[in-house]
């Protein structure tokens, strides 16, 4: 072998002097001195040398380098480098050229499988025993072989429960059985991605639900440019779904968790002042209560809008932005064909202190405004972000609507910089307003105002 290897080496100085080169940095030459020192009963120093080679823009010496290559094989018939130089593939224990490898591959996995009772069925693998068994919901892997539906599902985290799939593990079933326990009531929790859902609903209806939370969360990662490494856990956690169709189970379910979520004296009152709907976001709650479970979806996607929108910016959005923003949250992604109802916000009526008779739809919300504006009885920015949730009225949240909605709508990278100056300010509500309108969107605040107005004077209806 060491004979073959110097008889190489004497050809190799040949071949290139015979090129005529004659200068030291040529390729030529370069490669003439490598060969010089190269060890040629070291398949490593000949490696080194050959893959240099044959990266050079030289044709010559990449001519030079491949023999070389092939040299390294005499040496060691299995070195992975110089064989993956060459162009060769490893299939089992034999190594093919790339045109002969998938041929190879083919019949070493088909005397796998069946070896192991797989016959080859509908384009893919399947035991001999299940072929009976198999039907258009049976799933390939990337080995094509076929899995069962029931199969698939619980490899996805799902578990079959009163006849639907749905997403729940162990600490979901202990929760259900403690809920049981205490109160006598059947409960149902799912943990998907991003929330862990409690609910009394149907199942239909659920699972629909957990879907759409699902792609609002995917929906507002992406158009909001919320970085990867944030997206998983945006909550600092999942948050938790509260689904209810009565106060009494909510109440219920307030007594046997109040210790587990730490609710506050304030927040149990208001538990029980406004048992409609609740949003907690630094507790990474919200519920909601509704006698039709289909009445569940538009305060579901409100809540949910409003919490992403308040994490997103650190809590410093005043009540009229998070509102509107919970509102076009209905808007785009409710179902619901005739007019998109919300009971206006978490503010307290009546005697609560707060302002009653706020019912708020999202489908008068244009003509609503633009006969504001015209009016001139539109609310100037910097007094509605001063206003607290509770003083917002149904005119304050279709003014609110509005603006956000001409944001998203047709101003959105502007208002993506709008966002991130206000996550830079060093208050909450007003002045983070002005310091988004000023340093991110560009304006000051009164041309901001001009502009949006007549945008309503020019488009809405």
């Amino acid at each position: 072998m060491r004979n073959s290897s110097l008889l190489l080496s004497a050809m190799l100085a040949v071949f290139l002097l015979a090129g005529g080169t004659a200068f030291a940095q040529t390729p030529q030459a370069e490669l003439e001195k490598k060969i010089e020192a190269c060890d040629f009963t070291d398949p490593e120093a000949i490696f080194d040398v050959a893959s240099w080679a044959m990266s050079a823009k030289d044709s010559k010496v990449r001519k030079a380098g491949r023999k070389m290559m092939k040299e390294v094989l005499e040496l060691d018939e299995d070195h992975e480098g110089a064989r993956a130089k060459l162009g060769f593939v490893k299939v089992g224990e034999k190594w093919f050229t790339r045109s002969k490898a998938k041929k190879a591959r083919k019949a070493l996995v088909k005397d796998k499988m069946l070896a192991q009772g797989f016959t080859w069925y509908k384009n893919g693998w399947i035991k001999k025993t299940l072929k009976r068994k198999w039907n258009n919901k049976w799933e390939k892997d990337g080995e094509d072989i076929w899995h069962s539906y029931e199969d698939v599902m619980r490899s996805k985290g799902y578990t079959l429960y009163k006849g639907s799939w749905l997403q729940m593990g162990e600490q979901d079933r202990a929760r259900m059985e403690k809920h049981r326990k205490e109160t006598g009531e059947d409960i149902l929790i799912s943990t998907s991605k991003h929330f862990v859902f409690h609910t009394s609903i149907p199942i239909k209806f659920f699972t629909k639900y957990v879907k759409l939370a699902e792609e609002v969360y995917d929906w507002y990662m992406e158009t909001f440019d919320i970085p990867e490494a944030r997206r998983a856990q945006f909550f600092g956690g999942r948050a938790h779904v509260w689904t209810f169709e009565t106060t009494q189970q909510f109440q219920d379910w307030i007594t046997v968790y109040s210790e587990y979520y730490q609710f506050t004296d304030e927040e149990k009152k208001g538990f029980r002042d406004r048992p409609a709907g609740h949003l907690i976001p630094n507790k990474r709650f919200m519920s909601v209560i509704a006698e039709q479970p289909e009445n569940v979806e538009n305060v579901l996607l409100h809540e949910l809008g409003v919490m992403l929108q308040a994490y997103n910016l650190r809590g410093k959005d005043p009540a009229w932005m998070s509102e509107g923003f919970g509102h076009l949250v209905e808007e785009m992604f409710s179902g619901i064909k005739f007019g998109r109802v919300n009971m206006s916000t978490k503010a307290k009526y009546a005697g609560g202190g707060g302002i009653a008779g706020k019912e708020y739809n999202t489908k008068d919300g244009r003509p609503q405004t633009k006969g504001l504006v015209k009016a001139g009885d539109d609310v100037p920015v910097d007094e509605l972000s001063k206003k607290p949730l509770n003083a917002l009225d149904k005119d304050n949240l279709a003014q609110g609507f509005s603006i956000t909605e001409w944001l998203f709508n047709h101003n959105r990278e502007q208002y993506l910089k709008l966002l991130n100056a206000m996550k830079g300010a060093k208050s909450r509500g007003l002045e983070a307003v002005r310091a988004g309108i000023t340093n991110g969107f560009g304006t000051s605040v009164a041309d901001f105002e001009r502009t949006w107005r007549k945008y309503v004077k020019a488009k809405y209806k």
